[in-house]
């Protein structure tokens, strides 16, 4: 009697875990910011959605709709709830108010300055950019020390630069004498967009960071962040996140 009352039990345990262990359905937004989020041929694509969407998986939970905004538009959007995670998301205090980071980064990269071929600018220190003009994309978290310095010293033009193909691309052209971009994203659109001009100044690295999916605070529940960030750390061991990886930056 006593087993199958344990028996019993246990099948009620099991029906109600599976009743509440609902997949759940994300939207999710970025900015264009290939190879980590883009368009393409009216289909959308990339590094972190591609490792967005595997880790979701582990848990049975899925993107029921991406869409690529304008940065500043797509943070704005993930405060005042009108999405569920923002990917590709470098660490800010200040996101915290309306955001929660997990422990995990999807990936940590190198930001680097970029100038025209041939220029003589080889900085190892923000003292050596006095005098320059420096091309910055809005609302891009740097560093607050960078944002500091080239806003105390005037060397950066407020120009409505709203994603990195701009930024660069004006570089490319000549408006500035350097610009700043993540080494992968710069890469890649330096090659599609054949911006034979410019080069990665790898003597200085302006910081070095990781890139998240983040989460709206309201929500999404702290536990199911954590356990987001555990799956991303096992996903990331994996033969399939080398194949993602491979996929877009070989």
């Amino acid at each position: 009697m006593i087993d199958k009352a344990v028996k019993t039990i246990s099948l009620l345990l099991l029906i109600v875990h599976a009743s509440t262990a609902i997949a759940k359905e994300y939207r999710v937004i970025g900015d264009h910011y290939p190879p980590y989020q883009y368009k393409e041929h009216n289909n959308v694509k990339g590094f972190s959605l591609d490792v967005l969407h595997a880790v979701l998986g582990m848990n049975g939970d899925s993107i029921a709709k991406f869409e690529i905004y304008p940065w500043k538009r797509a943070l704005h959007m993930l405060k005042a709830n009108q999405a569920n995670i923002l990917i590709s998301a470098n660490y800010h205090k200040d996101r915290e108010l309306f955001a929660r980071y997990p422990d995990e980064p999807i990936i940590t990269t190198p930001w680097y300055l970029w100038r025209r071929k041939g220029e003589d600018i080889q900085p190892n220190s923000l003292d050596d950019l006095l005098g320059k003009k420096i091309g910055v994309v809005q609302g891009y978290s740097y560093t607050e020390a960078f944002w500091a310095f080239i806003k105390d010293n005037r060397l950066y033009i407020d120009a409505e630069n709203y994603s990195d193909d701009i930024n660069l691309g004006r570089l490319n052209q000549g408006f500035y004498d350097a610009a700043v971009a993540e080494l992968g994203n710069g890469m890649y659109l330096r090659n599609s967009l054949k911006l034979r001009k410019i080069e990665p100044i790898t003597s200085m690295i302006i910081k070095e960071d990781g890139l998240y999916a983040i989460f709206n605070k309201s929500q999404i529940s702290e536990e199911a962040v954590q356990v987001f960030s555990e799956n991303l750390t096992q996903f990331k061991k994996t033969p399939e996140y080398n194949k993602i990886y491979k996929k877009y930056f070989y």
